[in-house]
């Protein structure tokens, strides 16, 4: 048998003759094969008790996009002043968080700070 450069070959061992429908859960290079499936769900099930490792050579190249978003940061308003500040945001039609980060841009804009 000959091996071209870089292919990896591995040898599957059993104590005991595999059935055939055993053997043809590898694939020649000993890897297992991934079966076919026939929605996401299937994908998902099939998973869930199967290690991904397994089948890494088979899977199809992902491409994505990422978006990386703004940070946000959680501030503590006290009660009374979150109600006006809602209050005033309604009377706005805005969502709160909108008009409390309008204001605060606002103000840290000013020339005087």
């Amino acid at each position: 048998m000959s091996v071209s450069a870089g292919t990896k070959l591995a040898l599957v061992l059993s104590a005991r003759d595999m059935a055939r429908k055993e053997r043809n859960l590898y694939g020649k290079n000993g890897s297992k094969k991934l079966p076919s499936f026939g929605s996401i769900d299937e994908v998902v099930r099939f998973f869930e008790t199967h290690d991904m490792g397994d089948y890494a050579e088979q899977m199809p190249e992902a491409k994505f996009d990422v978006a990386i978003k703004r940070r946000k940061y959680l501030v503590a308003i006290d009660g009374k002043l979150m109600s006006k500040l809602t209050e005033i945001a309604k009377s706005k039609k805005l969502p709160a968080e909108k008009l409390i980060k309008s204001w605060l841009e606002e103000k840290l804009l000013e020339p005087d700070l």
